[in-house]
């Protein structure tokens, strides 16, 4: 026989003790989640619609890597990348701004790297991270700093065209010498690519054609230098710091994307 339990205030009074602390507990927590959550929905400081690209937004410039202060100076570069046209803002510049495709339920980012700026490689840590699932990232190799950096994004345009795009261009990140043809084969071979159809290829029409397209889309945007970010309808030049980046997201995925 199950003996009676003990009712009444004396024993009731634990009980209650522990209700009252869980509450208590649940209220604190919510109070200390309070900032993190204002943090990511409050609006982003200095936003302000773009001069130049109708529907567009842009945030103050962060730290850059310029071009070539050495640029334009001496005998024309034979190498140099003739900017595109950017097209109107529409359909046909979230075509090119997103070329590598925007999956349905995600917000699309366009990230401007150069081989050689060491902001990127800052970023690049932990961008490809960033909201797994929710984000779908374009990057552009934008060759500003001389004959070094044209030859990384043809090397990572040419890449991609076996599918090896975005691990030349990790590899070409951690190198220690400048990516001659000599080197770029010999990083090709390490990564399973094609060396000669990749050195072949740098020089080619498409390969060409892309590199020309990612600096039009930079003249277009008014980008001085790299990094930079285009999320949904929003640049942001210069070095930004992972919270802020996915601040940018969660109020991209609110609003409408003016090129969609």
């Amino acid at each position: 026989m199950t003996a009676p339990q003990p009712s009444g205030p004396a024993h009731d009074a634990p009980r209650k003790g522990r209700r009252g602390l869980l509450v208590f507990g649940a209220a604190a927590l919510g109070l200390l989640a309070l900032p993190r959550l204002w943090q990511r929905l409050a609006p982003l400081p200095g936003l302000e619609p773009h001069p130049d690209v109708q529907g567009f937004t842009r945030l103050p410039n962060g730290a850059v890597t310029g071009p070539n202060p050495f640029a334009g100076l001496g005998e024309a570069d034979p190498d140099a990348i003739a900017p595109a046209a950017m097209p109107a803002p529409g359909p046909a510049l979230c075509a090119a701004l997103f070329r590598d495709g925007i999956a349905p339920g995600t917000v699309p980012l366009a990230f401007f790297t150069d081989i050689n700026c060491p902001y990127c490689r800052t970023m690049e840590r932990w961008l490809p991270d960033l909201a797994p699932g929710s984000v779908s990232m374009t990057w552009h190799d934008l060759p500003l700093l001389g004959q070094a950096s044209r030859s990384a994004a043809r090397a990572v345009a040419a890449a991609a065209l076996q599918d090896k795009g975005d691990a030349m261009r990790a590899r070409l990140h951690r190198a220690r010498l400048q990516p001659d043809p000599a080197y770029i084969a010999q990083l090709a071979d390490g990564l399973g690519i094609d060396g000669p159809e990749l050195l072949a290829a740098m020089d080619s029409p498409p390969v060409t054609a892309r590199v020309a397209q990612s600096l039009g889309l930079a003249r277009g945007f008014g980008i001085p230098g790299t990094p930079a970010l285009v999320i949904g309808g929003t640049l942001a030049v210069g070095q930004r710091p992972e919270p802020e980046v996915a601040r940018m997201v969660d109020a991209a995925a609110r609003d409408d994307i003016p090129c969609a």
